[in-house]
């Protein structure tokens, strides 16, 4: 699997300056498909894929073959399918042939060829008078300049309007000309046809591009521009232009918007006349239930011509973000929201908590995201459909199927894993690629058990488990009953059914008794962190239950926890431990500043228990210490511990982590510039250690803070 599946990542902002003042990326393109080419089947249209017609699996090698070719058995939901495809009418009788699908792991097929696609790119940005005197103005434009230099390629045309109470489209030639067009009730659309081919410029001219750029970034000249208009934002319908000059040809839109609530309502203002500049009256709003079926048309619209529109919302409250998501789901559109001031951990949390589970852990480490849900028929559990609400990348016609082979111990054998992502590829055709994945998951049991979401399968184990827990509460006290849970719990770490017993525990009515002691709660916190990242997740309640809150609600529940001295945020690679001092609205401050340029704190989370690394943290009155896991062979480990310490390398070698900060009294340095994180998916590869700082930090959340 690994050398079809990479990881590759786009930032934007890509630049020093902007990495200081964000601590996570405006924009994170992730391409999870690697360089190798793999066998690829032409195919007339999607109908001819050959697919299961019971659970929609793809072929695969897991597949037997009866009647010549005629007729096969499903390798995942082993029901039979009657229809007869043409491409396995030369089927061998023995059933066997050199099919791409019948004898590789990975292949795609193409339902329609590459087409002289014209790329288009139209980016819109809010010049209104208060968001151009924003760092957040120059920012974008920073970052938009150069995204169009670094990262669109050639055979692309680019289109760049400014809005604010008019729009203002730019010809671009020997010199630039300002084309504004005040709003009125009929569509803009059609005063802008004459100019439609002098607006867009080609990709390959950097150098006018550029100095439109560096024209917008004149904030006294803009000032002077639209300073008679200091209020109004025509965002509305300036999306609706820019939708119409793609000319249904498809392409993306980049949208910067930074005028409080002019998003949601939308704009129209009054008929042009000849005193429209000079007006006092402020434009008229579309009503809030009427700005719901505006934007559900220009999102059909969008997504009727393959159209992706990237939104960057500053300052923007009443925006219905639901509603139109739901409309592009209901169209196989793909629009995307993003507030990056707004919520500072979590403007991009919905890609990435959709995306990264579903092509990385799932098919590395066969980890079970949260919105698959599992179906039990037959004996074998499947996905027939999923809906790209939670994975835009998907299309209606992919597939997710699960099959697990069960032994007579009740311990998972053997896990057959499919899934089908569909995509566009630079030169314009549409392909699927079809991962066919098979794991001996023996070794791998408690990573994976804890991971599926279906009481059948473990609720022998559950109910043992819980059944223990229940005699061990009964007339005894409370440290009688810890002593024996532990001692349960050690019989079965033997067996690596720790995670199943912690799922038990955290069923039990024992979590809830509020005189456990901190340091279990803590021990216990300790042993379950030790596990996989993914567990962290899965098991919040648990969490919380051992730490033992008084206040916090089941609709608060996420992957951060908050204790009474400190924030601990669980991401999927680091875990970053901030002083209660610091407020949520300024963490995103400390981060950036701290960790992108020097770390003054590490802490080997699997050598250290957790009541040791936070005593450790109180005791050094840092601002902020970060926490993290090292990846990769145990090589990689010793050689990295060996780096952190200021002594000898053969003295440091013989020198637990934990007794080390004891002799270190906790204080060195290391800087993080120099950080090479081993990605979690591809242990022997190496990524920039600022992008994959950004990358798993936006994973996390943050709730407000608790009196406890």
């Amino acid at each position: 699997m690994s050398e079809f599946v990479a990881f590759n990542s786009t930032v934007l902002p890509d630049n020093d300056s902007m990495l200081k003042k964000y601590s996570i990326p405006l924009v994170l393109q992730i391409t999870p498909f690697a360089e190798k080419e793999v066998p690829n089947i032409q195919v007339n249209a999607v109908s001819d894929m050959p697919r299961c017609a019971y659970c929609r699996a793809f072929m695969s090698k897991e597949m037997n073959w009866i009647r010549l070719g005629g007729k096969y058995i499903c390798g995942y939901c082993r029901h039979s399918n009657e229809k007869f495809y043409l491409r396995y009418k030369f089927m061998e009788r023995d059933g066997v042939n050199s099919f791409p699908e019948l004898t590789n792991d990975v292949y795609e097929f193409e339902y329609q060829k590459s087409m002289n696609t014209i790329y288009q790119t139209i980016i819109m940005i809010d010049t209104s008078y208060n968001f151009i005197q924003t760092k957040d103005y120059k920012n974008m434009l920073i970052s938009l300049k150069s995204y169009v230099n670094n990262s669109i390629s050639l055979r692309h045309y680019i289109c760049i309007i400014t809005y604010n109470t008019s729009i203002t489209l730019y010809q671009i030639g020997d010199t630039t000309r300002q084309l504004n067009f005040p709003i009125i009730d009929e569509k803009v659309s059609q005063y802008t046809i004459p100019y439609y081919k002098s607006i867009f410029i080609n990709s390959d001219n950097k150098q006018r591009i550029n100095e439109l750029f560096d024209s917008l970034l004149d904030i006294e000249q803009m000032k002077e521009l639209t300073e008679n208009n200091p209020r109004g934002c025509c965002f509305g319908t300036c999306l609706e232009l820019a939708n119409d000059l793609l000319n249904a040809r498809g392409g993306t839109i980049i949208s910067v918007c930074g005028t409080k609530c002019g998003l949601g309502k939308g704009v129209l203002s009054k008929k042009v006349n000849e005193n429209y500049f000079n007006s006092t009256q402020e434009p008229i709003l579309l009503q809030p239930d009427h700005s719901n079926d505006f934007y559900q048309k220009i999102a059909l619209h969008c997504s009727a011509v393959n159209t992706v529109v990237h939104m960057f919302l500053f300052e923007n409250e009443d925006l219905n973000v639901p509603t139109i998501s739901e409309c592009c789901h209901l169209t196989n559109g793909v629009l995307k929201v993003y507030q990056p001031n707004t919520t500072p951990l979590q403007n991009i949390v919905i890609d990435l908590s959709n995306l990264i589970p579903f092509a990385f852990d799932c098919a590395i480490r066969l980890r079970q995201p949260n919105f698959i849900n599992i179906d039990y028929v037959n004996g074998h559990y499947f996905q027939k459909t999923i809906t790209n609400y939670t994975m835009p990348v998907l299309r209606k016609d992919s597939t997710f199927v699960f099959h697990l082979s069960i032994n007579g111990e009740i311990k998972y054998s053997k896990a057959l894993f499919q899934f089908g992502l569909s995509y566009i590829t630079s030169d314009g055709s549409k392909r699927t690629r079809v991962f066919n994945i098979g794991l001996n998951v023996s070794s791998n049991i408690q990573d994976f058990m804890t991971n599926i979401n279906t009481q059948a399968t473990i609720n022998a184990l559950l109910s043992q488990t819980l059944i223990q827990a229940q005699q061990y509460t009964l007339n005894q006290s409370i440290s009688k009953t810890m002593d024996s849970l532990i001692t349960y719990k050690n019989l079965l770490v033997q067996g690596s059914f720790l995670p199943i017993y912690l799922y038990g525990m955290s069923k039990h009515e024992f979590f809830n008794n509020k005189q456990l002691s901190v340091d279990s709660r803590y021990e216990l916190l300790y042993h379950l962190q030790t596990f996989s990242p993914s567990l962290l997740s899965e098991f919040v309640p648990l969490l919380y239950k051992v730490i033992a809150f008084d206040d916090v609600q089941q609709t608060q529940l996420s992957s951060s926890l908050i204790t009474k001295d400190i924030f601990v945020l669980v991401t999927n690679q680091i875990i970053v431990i901030v002083p209660q001092d610091i407020e949520p609205i300024n963490l995103q401050q400390w981060l950036c500043i701290s960790s992108l340029n020097e770390v003054e704190s590490i802490i080997d989370w699997n050598t250290c228990l957790i009541k040791e690394a936070i005593k450790k943290i109180k005791n050094m009155n840092k601002m902020l210490s970060v926490v993290f896991t090292l990846y990769g062979s145990t090589q990689f480990q010793q050689k990295k511990l060996n780096q952190f310490c200021s002594k000898s390398a053969a003295e440091s070698k013989n020198c637990p982590f934990n007794e080390y900060l004891e002799k270190c009294d906790g204080k060195f340095k290391y800087d993080f510039k120099y950080r090479a994180l081993a990605c979690p998916f591809h242990p022997t590869k190496r990524i920039n250690p600022h992008a994959s700082l950004l990358l798993f930090l936006a994973s996390a959340q943050v709730v407000p803070s608790l009196k406890l």
